[in-house]
């Protein structure tokens, strides 16, 4: 079908490609400096139904080829948290537990690519009210992988509320 007017010649094929050209050059273009972190899946969500997971990373933290991301594990009731983000650029960790009676762990993982496998960075229990932040020394492009969790008993990283791991990050 070929239609005259504010369009001229171009037919409406035409012009529906050009449109679906247009909406699409965006997701071309580099995010902002400025943009704020994506929300995506927690890669392991072992958390109870009283607890929301969510993970988000960013890829703009300054850090050329680093990916920072972070952590949340929130009681839908009382709206306390345990938090970990892991920034890419400086290579460190920030935790906070805003629980009134819960200690939580948090735990950094790096790739072992030796080993082909998660190798255990280190894990911090943080009590009650406290935050804490860890400086880390990783290679550059090495995979880290961060995780929160409640008090372990017994080994059972579920003892209290579970927890939540998110992978999807770079130093």
């Amino acid at each position: 079908m070929r239609r005259t007017g504010g369009l001229g010649n171009m037919s409406v094929k035409t012009v529906l490609a050009a449109v679906a050209s247009a909406v699409a050059l965006p997701l071309a273009v580099a995010p902002s400096a400025n943009a704020a972190p994506v929300l995506v899946s927690c890669s392991r969500d072992t958390t109870n139904s009283s607890y929301t997971a969510s993970c988000a990373r960013d890829v703009n933290d300054g850090d050329s080829g680093g990916v920072s991301g972070a952590l949340r594990v929130q009681h839908d009731a009382t709206g306390v948290y345990g938090r970990i983000e892991f920034i890419a650029k400086g290579e460190y960790v920030k935790m906070r537990n805003t629980h009134k009676n819960t200690d939580i762990n948090f735990t950094v993982y790096a790739w072992s690519y030796p080993h082909n496998s998660w190798a255990h960075v280190d894990t911090w229990t943080l009590k009650p009210g406290t935050s804490y932040t860890a400086n880390l020394s990783f290679a550059e492009g090495r995979k880290v992988k961060i995780r929160a969790g409640g008090k372990y008993s017994n080994g059972d990283p579920s003892t209290v509320f579970g927890g939540a791991e998110y992978a999807g990050l770079v130093a």
